[in-house]
């Protein structure tokens, strides 16, 4: 088709213009379609969609010219194809070079002219909207007079091949939009064309698109190219920034200021930090550019930190400039600054070792500078870190002050004392509440009570809008609780155990104490069910008042002739009956071996000496009570008594004897000795039977007094019990209230008092009352802490850029 053909054609005859130029023809004859044309412009109406005849008369050889021409018109004058887009092609002087190193950023300075031996970057830019044929072709011709560049081209495409003066560049799957660029080497003087690139389907010349030609010329040789070169915005700013490393500081703001000016903004953190310290290098800076970097970097890089000397230019820049407030923030962030940089000595001296000689340096430290609000909170925060060291006191050395080494609580009145200074000094600081909170918990510590009930109503009115201010309180009511002070520690601890805070369920737990502590169960229990199923201790309170009991003591020994009563004591339990017997006690302990199981004896079919029911109240007394039982027995003997109320039972042993037995006790040579006399007379009595038993053992010794009333035995390890039978009948009983001698190896245990440590308890643990409150303080000191370890460790060398900008 034509359009096959017009490539052809425009192509060979470059090609043979190229190897054999000659003059052009003096007359040529032109027609098209019939229609003869004057020049070399073909008018478009001419030709036609489909065929095209062509008719050309020379007088001489012509026609290789020719053809180029009309070739160029048919293509030039082809309709455009929406799905293929050539938007444009640029040429672009060779990049800048730095100190003979080519720079990254491209240039875009246009060239239309250049020297020989120059390079000529070629930009091109298209679409590629094709749907239906997926495969594309580009092809970009070399002009005459420049060679291509190999190894220059580069952008998206998926293949590419040099062929002869041809650059043929396909395309599939790729996205819509195309980048390429490649370099010419310009060789040959002249004005030269580069023809329009062309862009079509790969199967498809119909749908062949392109842009316009352009004019390329190159001087002669040794002739400059004087046309100024036009520096680009990333240009001027890769320069600047080399210029900058390489201390040109005059170059590198002439850059910056040419950078901001083509794009119109001031806004880049970069140039705003090489301006900033472009112009602190200077005997006489420029005032409003300095606070103006400043203000960008305050924005865009608030992390920034700038030395020392540059600081201080800044706020004179800010000073000088009539802004005093920015000024002074500059000042004080300087200060704030200098001042934890000197901090680092304090750290080192820590890290030696010398804990206490750090905080003597950071206390004389603090009368260098004056009391700004960083400074002032390092001061509190020293304060906490003093605390922290309580725990290992005795590792910090001597106190010089008893010549002996610090204990936990010298540590602690350190660290009181800091707190309260702290608070003295700066009474409106931010951390003013916290640090009444710490002195506090210091207190605490040191179980001043009075001084805690003292110090927090204080705190109490003047922190009121604190979020310590509900723990004020609840510390107020605990330090009245362990002074006793239940009334007042109630009024305290009622108003936060109705509030929300965290402190709320310690509280309602205090109150419940209290009411217990004050035998008022009932109140007490109110208490201690809002809080069961958080602590233990509440839950089992509760259980303890409610439970039922009954008791009577194991043995009782009467005089003759005494009334015959005990006391039963009891809890939560209404009514209780009573049955009385009368029993052999020899007969009745050599069966038993000991007491503890009477009350399970079986007496059935045995009557009662004494039946009796009795009313003991309501059944919910909630504490124990007690009530004397009195009886009409009056004949000597063993008396054996079984009580039962409601679902529970227990029994006693009374005893009513005219005998006195009186016992020795040797535990070390496991002997004793037993003295039986009549009460009344004082006379001792001879022949009477007794029988003993030692300490875990399983058979009686028995024997009978002599003439003395005294009978010996051996072989009895404590405690005994020993009981006593005359030939009259009457009983006497004994048991020994000495604690059993055990040595450490019949035990199984080791010494307690070796390196073995103590076995772990598995008793529960005490609620602590102030677990909260140390763990609120916890909590504080580790926030503190960390910024006050952090800024003195920094080894600072300047000031961090939003510190210096409050708002």
């Amino acid at each position: 088709n034509d359009v096959e053909k017009a490539y052809a054609a425009n192509s060979y005859s470059r090609y043979l213009k190229a190897i054999a130029p000659f003059a052009a023809p003096a007359e040529l004859t032109i027609s098209i379609n019939g229609t003869a044309i004057k020049d070399a412009d073909i008018p478009s109406n001419l030709l036609k969609p489909s065929d095209n005849e062509i008719q050309i008369e020379s007088a001489q050889d012509g026609a290789i010219i020719s053809a180029e021409l009309i070739a160029r018109q048919v293509l030039e004058n082809l309709p455009k194809v929406e799905n293929f887009i050539v938007n444009n092609r640029n040429y672009y002087k060779e990049k800048l070079t730095y100190k003979g190193i080519e720079l990254v950023s491209n240039g875009t300075s246009p060239v239309t002219q250049s020297e020989i031996g120059a390079i000529v970057h070629v930009h091109l830019k298209g679409e590629i909207k094709n749907k239906l044929y997926p495969d594309s072709i580009l092809i970009e011709e070399i002009p005459a007079g420049f060679t291509y560049k190999v190894g220059s081209l580069s952008g998206n495409h998926s293949g590419a091949r040099q062929e002869g003066n041809h650059l043929v560049i396909t395309y599939g799957s790729l996205p819509d939009k195309f980048h390429l660029s490649y370099a010419l080497i310009a060789e040959h003087e002249g004005s030269w064309t580069h023809n329009p690139s062309t862009l079509s389907a790969s199967y498809d010349a119909k749908m062949i698109s392109n842009n316009s030609p352009a004019k390329l010329t190159i001087l002669p040789k040794g002739t400059k190219d004087n046309t100024p070169y036009e520096m680009n915005a990333q240009e001027h700013y890769e320069l600047a920034m080399l210029h900058f490393s390489a201390k040109e500081y005059t170059e590198s703001k002439q850059h910056i200021l040419d950078y901001r000016k083509l794009k119109q903004s001031n806004e880049d953190p970069i140039l705003a930090r090489m301006l900033l310290w472009i112009e602190t290098e200077q005997a006489q800076p420029n005032s409003q550019i300095l606070a103006d970097s400043f203000e960008i970097l305050t924005e865009r890089n608030p992390d920034l930190v700038i030395p020392f000397d540059k600081i201080l230019k800044v706020g004179s820049a800010y000073r000088q400039l009539g802004e005093f407030e920015r000024s002074i923030d500059v000042y004080t962030a300087t200060l704030e600054a200098g001042y934890s940089a000197d901090s680092y000595v304090g750290a080192a001296l820590e890290d030696q070792g010398k804990f206490i000689t750090s905080i003597d340096y950071q206390n004389s430290l603090w009368l260098l500078y004056p009391d700004l609000d960083e400074i002032s909170s390092s001061r509190f925060a020293l304060s906490q870190q003093i605390y922290s060291k309580s725990t290992s006191a005795n590792s910090l050395g001597k106190n010089p002050a008893t010549d002996k080494p610090y204990t936990e609580k010298d540590i602690i009145e350190m660290s009181l004392q800091q707190t309260q200074d702290f608070l003295t000094h700066t009474p409106e600081h931010e951390l003013a509440d916290d640090a009444a909170f710490s002195i506090a918990n210091a207190l605490f510590a040191l179980k001043s009570y009075d001084t805690v009930v003292k110090h927090t109503a204080k705190a109490i009115i003047i922190h009121k809008d604190s979020e310590h201010a509900t723990s004020f309180r609840y510390m107020q009511a605990l330090g009245h609780f362990w002074l006793r002070n239940y009334d007042q520690a109630l009024k305290s601890a009622s108003e936060v155990a109705s509030g929300n805070s965290d402190d709320k369920d310690l509280a309602a737990f205090i109150t419940a104490q209290i009411y217990h502590a004050k035998g008022m169960p009932e109140k007490a229990i109110e208490w201690y069910k809002g809080i069961e199923e958080t602590y233990p201790d509440a839950k089992e309170s509760i259980a303890y008042f409610e439970q039922k009991s009954i008791s009577l003591d194991e043995v009782k020994v009467l005089n003759s002739g005494d009334k015959f009563s005990f006391t039963l004591k009891y809890r939560n339990i209404k009514e209780a009956q009573f049955q009385v017997y009368r029993v052999d006690l020899m007969q009745l302990y050599l069966r038993q071996k000991n007491l503890s199981n009477i009350s399970e004896i079986n007496l059935a079919g045995i009557t009662p000496k004494f039946n009796l029911t009795t009313n003991l109240g309501s059944g919910q007394d909630f504490q124990e009570r007690e009530k004397l039982i009195e009886l009409p027995v009056k004949d000597d003997g063993a008396y054996l008594v079984i009580c039962r109320g409601d679902y529970l039972h227990t029994s006693g042993l009374i005893l009513i004897t005219p005998l006195k037995l009186e016992v020795q006790e040797y535990p070390e040579q496991q002997a004793l000795r037993v003295n039986i006399s009549d009460k009344k007379s004082g006379e001792y009595i001879d022949s009477v039977h007794v029988k003993a038993i030692g300490h875990q053992q399983s058979v009686f010794k028995s024997g009978e007094t002599d003439l003395r009333g005294v009978w010996q035995a051996e072989e009895i390890p404590s405690p005994s019990t020993i009981i006593a039978k005359d030939p009259k009948g009457r009983y006497a009983f004994f048991r020994s209230k000495l604690d059993p001698l055990i040595t450490l190896e019949e035990a199984g245990a080791a010494d307690p008092f070796s390196d073995g440590g103590e076995e772990e308890s598995n008793a529960p643990k005490k609620v602590d009352f102030n677990r909260n409150l140390m763990e609120k303080q916890y909590n504080l000191n580790k926030s503190k802490l960390q910024e006050y370890e952090q800024n003195r460790r920094a080894k600072g060398k300047g000031v961090e850029i939003q510190k210096a900008r409050k708002k």
